[in-house]
């Protein structure tokens, strides 16, 4: 994201290309991304959030950014947890932060990389990439995620990011076995007149 900062002359969304996020998530950034009030806070961003239940994997764990945030859908922060799955007991659970095993809601809202940028934003992530690299640049598998500098930004209380709430259910390729039930879910769409045939 931050490469492609020189070529960015306007608000932008990022997501992550091997998500599929359905068109009520799009919707939800057009309307944020074009909101001249909202674009005037060059410090506010926008995430799309997900309900648990919809983000999971029937062949597998996954991991999800679990949001906490205020009445107002304003974020507070964006804790990683791994290992998230349904138990015997149609429980989710998973590891937090800690690697702590901790129960999930089903209506838990979590990040998939689904992001709205006023113009401008992107530079924002300039002192913490520089940091980044001064810390952690000669670590072979060190990455420098977007969501951490999200959440670093949040927590100095000049930035602020909104949580836009979607009813989507997502779809991805988790797991190897996942890749069937994700191309029945694609073509019920397009036999649902949803999305047109052929895809493009």
């Amino acid at each position: 994201v931050y490469a492609a900062r020189n070529h960015l002359d306007g608000p932008c969304s990022v997501i992550n290309a091997v998500d599929f996020y359905g068109a009520e998530a799009f919707q939800a950034l057009a309307y944020f991304l074009k909101d001249p009030k909202r674009q005037s806070n060059k410090t506010t961003c926008a995430l799309v959030g997900y309900e648990l239940n919809k983000t999971l994997s029937e062949n597998g764990s996954v991991s999800r950014g679990i949001c906490r945030r205020k009445e107002n859908d304003e974020l507070l922060a964006i804790e990683e947890h791994t290992e998230i799955h349904r138990d015997e007991n149609g429980q989710i659970v998973g590891l937090n932060g800690t690697h702590d095993p901790v129960s999930l809601n089903l209506d838990t809202l979590v990040s998939l990389n689904c992001w709205g940028f006023p113009a401008n934003w992107i530079m924002n992530l300039e002192e913490l990439f520089s940091r980044f690299l001064e810390e952690r640049g000669n670590e072979a598998k060190s990455e420098f995620y977007l969501p951490a500098a999200v959440d670093s930004l949040i927590a100095q209380d000049d930035h602020r990011a909104l949580v836009l709430p979607c009813k989507e259910q997502w779809l991805g390729v988790t797991h190897r076995e996942d890749l069937a039930s994700v191309q029945r879910a694609v073509a019920g769409l397009v036999e649902d007149e949803i999305y047109p045939s052929p895809l493009r």
